[in-house]
């Protein structure tokens, strides 16, 4: 019989990890000493955590709260006097039933309040208890615990124990069959969020039903000594990327902007809870870890951080969220514009500038320039879109994932011809356009294509058959100026209709084409692009 032979595993110790040449770059264990027992060479921490949900542990996140308030600037200003529309009266601890607050019986005054950021689940589940029509009267007087799906249960609890009155859960205060109710709020999410005294995230919870205070896993752990002291090896459960950052509550397109716009965030997963604020990420085990993302998505005041970025760095952060957003799932496709509306009004006044729909008059012809990031897009209904219209020429306008063309900084000239519909805007007509959707539109020059058996065209959906495909030029590269080979960006467009105005375009893919692949003899007619 032939001897087993065995690979030979190596450790080295990075700090208080332990990592190994077989899980190359993961730490495999961490060494603890006790709080008030400090071992050289191991970071004090908690090697077996209390239950979710207990004493113990709610102690840990008011610490984390306290510390914060004390020595940070990240909670929201003392002074705030924003409260939501509707907010939930937890009551009082142990307390059987809860109530929805309104703003029209001059209920909600200023005062500290919570945000829940969860997953809705199955349909049948989330539509088991959301506030509608019918509903709304009574829950304005009592609203029973025991009636509450697992997750809301866990958040009023967690809200009670830490000495806040106020909690907001998107589907209890939000009339949820009241269309001009829901976009009226759906409006107000940056302020929501941002103005929350934190926001609990149910990172660990599948759904309304499941709850996010369970029993955790058992954690393996074994005690050591030495002539120095005791201290602890134990499993590493560390790892804030795995948890959240590609946990499926992150996989949610509304979490994304929950994320960015709350100033300090507790999320609960299935191992441990995480703190995130403008300071970092600390865990229950008492590790505080290196987030490279703290600096943006955990700004407690995004995106503030970017503010000393360069031109093209802050290019790279809107394209990368908007890359992340349009691959996130959405229980309905119809919420696309919507679900990251905050966020980009929080973009559009860092950037100072105006803008909707993806775009920023300042970033406006690169803003224009993206394509399928894989599978067809595919547009969406108008009447499924539930924050209005949103032309052709935006990516919020499609079902699917986008990336954006690679377009070289300074090599290219933007086409002056093409004219933003964002130049006449100020911030209050956006406001106003906001809350009354329009059309929105681009005019520019179309030209024809030449050669077309040649042409490689980035088509949005290749399966549509489309035939008299046209082009709108959106950069030309500066140097081979009138050369057959000068490199061209351009949009794809295809005619719809002809109306007093013109002929109307809509956007059906992108390209990168040369100079000889452009009619350019034949010259160029008006076109506005919806």
């Amino acid at each position: 019989m032939a001897a087993k032979i065995y690979e030979e595993i190596k450790f080295e110790k990075l700090d208080s990890y332990l990592t190994s040449n077989v899980k190359l770059g993961r730490p495999v264990a961490v060494l603890y000493s006790l709080p008030g027992k400090p071992f050289l060479g191991a970071q004090m921490g908690m090697p077996v955590l209390p239950a979710a949900g207990s004493q113990a542990h709610i102690a840990a996140l008011s610490t984390w709260i306290r510390v914060c308030d004390d020595t940070h600037d990240c909670s929201p200003a003392s002074d705030t006097t924003f409260l939501p529309t509707r907010v939930i009266d937890v009551g009082s601890e142990g307390a059987e039933s809860c109530r929805l607050l309104c703003a029209d019986r001059g209920q909600t005054n200023s005062g500290r309040y919570l945000a829940l950021s969860h997953r809705w689940g199955a349909p049948d589940q989330h539509r088991k208890l959301c506030t509608l029509k019918e509903n709304l009267e009574s829950f304005k007087e009592e609203i029973k615990l025991t009636e509450l799906p697992r997750t809301f249960q866990d958040a009023i609890n967690v809200t009670r124990s830490l000495d806040i009155g106020y909690l907001w859960i998107d589907s209890l205060c939000i009339i949820q069959d009241d269309p001009k109710d829901w976009k009226t709020e759906s409006l107000l999410m940056e302020q929501v969020y941002s103005s929350a005294y934190a926001t609990l995230a149910a990172s660990c919870a599948s759904g309304t039903e499941d709850g996010f205070l369970k029993p955790r896993p058992r954690r393996h752990c074994v005690t050591l000594t030495s002539d120095r002291g005791s201290y602890y090896i134990c499993d590493s459960i560390d790892d804030f990327g795995r948890d959240v950052e590609q946990g499926e509550l992150n996989k949610r397109a509304w979490i994304l902007q929950e994320r960015a716009l709350s100033r300090r965030t507790i999320y609960f997963s299935e191992k441990q809870t995480y703190w995130e604020c403008g300071r970092g990420v600390k865990c229950e085990t008492m590790t505080k870890l290196r987030n490279r993302k703290a600096s943006f998505l955990g700004d407690s005041d995004f995106p503030h951080s970017i503010d000393t970025y360069v031109r093209g760095m802050k290019i790279e952060l809107y394209q990368d969220l908007y890359q992340k957003y349009s691959g996130l799932a959405l229980s309905s496709i119809g919420d696309r514009p919507v679900a990251i509306r905050g966020l980009e009004a929080r973009l559009i006044r860092t950037f100072r500038t105006v803008g909707s729909h993806g775009v920023f008059d300042t970033f406006f012809h690169r803003c224009l320039l993206w394509k399928k990031a894989s599978r067809s897009l595919i547009r969406i209904e108008s009447e499924l879109l539930r924050g209005g219209y949103v032309p052709s020429w935006s990516w919020m306008a499609y079902d699917g994932e986008i990336k954006y063309l690679n377009v070289p900084f300074n090599k290219y000239s933007w086409e002056a011809e093409i004219i933003s519909p964002f130049r006449t805007w100020s911030s209050q007509s956006m406001k106003e356009r906001g809350e009354k959707e329009g059309v929105c539109e681009i005019k520019a020059p179309v030209w024809d294509f030449r050669g077309c058996d040649s042409l490689k065209l980035e088509l949005d959906n290749p399966d549509r058959k489309l035939s008299n495909l046209k082009c709108v030029i959106v950069a030309r590269r500066k140097d081979l100026q009138g050369d057959p080979q000068q490199s061209h960006y351009i949009i794809v467009v295809h005619s719809v209709a002809v109306d007093g105005l013109g002929e109307i375009y809509e956007r059906v893919g992108v390209a990168e084409v040369r100079g000889e692949q452009i009619a350019f003899n034949k010259g160029s007619q008006s076109g506005i692009l919806r």
